[in-house]
């Protein structure tokens, strides 16, 4: 997937939903490894540095030098300039475009990695270029999960939707190919995200009434909704994260030890945390 820098007003930090994944996993006490492509440039070889500090595995990453592709820079490492909103803490991103992580190559070293992983985390980001400017990334996520389904791996689809880089077939088509060719453990996604897939599935969102003063119906609501998309698009498991208010969790049947479907809630916990542009990927971890 990606592994780019986030420019905050704080400063920079090391991001990318798989990137924090990995490194969240790592704290963790989980072996990890992250696939994806840097440049050959000063943050390049730090975003490595910090990665092998945090005993995240780099050997599958790859780099890039100094390239043009289609009259546009595309060898150096991603930036990602984000402003955080004071008062909903959300925050809007403008990507540098494109960047060495829109050209992940699939590999014979990423294929064996991805057929005896555990499991395996990707994000619709990387679609966001498609074939565009010869962009690679899309293409070799999609093999990834397809080396992931000759092994016994569950395959994580993280939804990032950041305008203007998404569209709704890329964003289904990784989905489709998950489904369709490795074992989609789970689907994780925003509140804001869950009515656009279901609209894009045809399936009729449940607004909550905003005078509702009962969080956990309006959680269970949403749990059901994420039971109902969780079925539709194939994915065992579907997380709806919810902001401030935590995050909802839909298990199937097949995943669970009383061999039914269950919706577990969790208010979510204060953070200190100064990047909030990762800290959903703390509960995709």
């Amino acid at each position: 997937g990606e592994t780019l820098w986030d420019g905050l007003p704080l400063g920079l930090f090391l991001g990318g939903a798989p990137t924090n994944v990995a490194i969240h996993l790592s704290e963790l006490n989980v072996r990890t490894s992250i696939a994806a492509r840097v440049g050959d440039d000063a943050l390049g070889k730090e975003a490595i540095r910090r990665l092998d500090n945090r005993g995240v595995h780099t050997s599958l990453m790859q780099r890039s030098a100094f390239v043009y592709r289609e009259s546009k820079e595309a060898g150096s490492t991603g930036l990602v300039v984000a402003e955080i909103d004071k008062g909903t803490r959300d925050a809007s991103y403008v990507f540098d475009t494109p960047s060495a992580w829109d050209y992940l190559e699939f590999n014979p070293e990423l294929e064996k990695a991805a057929e005896g992983a555990k499991a395996v985390v990707v994000g619709t980001i990387a679609s966001r270029l498609g074939s565009e400017y010869g962009a690679t990334t899309a293409d070799a996520v999609q093999k990834v999960c397809r080396a992931a389904g000759q092994g016994t791996a569950g395959v994580v689809l993280d939804v990032n939707l950041r305008p203007p880089w998404y569209t709704p077939h890329a964003v289904l088509n990784f989905a489709e190919c998950i489904a369709n060719h490795s074992n989609f453990a789970m689907l994780k996604l925003n509140d804001d995200e869950l009515p656009l897939l279901e609209s894009w599935c045809g399936l009729s969102s449940s607004p909550q009434s905003a005078d509702s003063t009962n969080d956990y119906d309006m959680a269970m609501q949403i749990g059901e909704r994420a039971a109902l998309l969780g079925k539709t698009i194939g994915a065992k498991r579907v997380c709806v994260t919810r902001g401030s208010k935590g995050a909802v969790l839909y298990s199937s049947s097949s995943v669970t030890p009383s061999n039914k479907d269950q919706i577990a809630t969790n208010p979510g916990f204060v953070s200190s945390t100064h990047n909030a542009g990762g800290t959903t990927d703390t509960v995709g971890a």
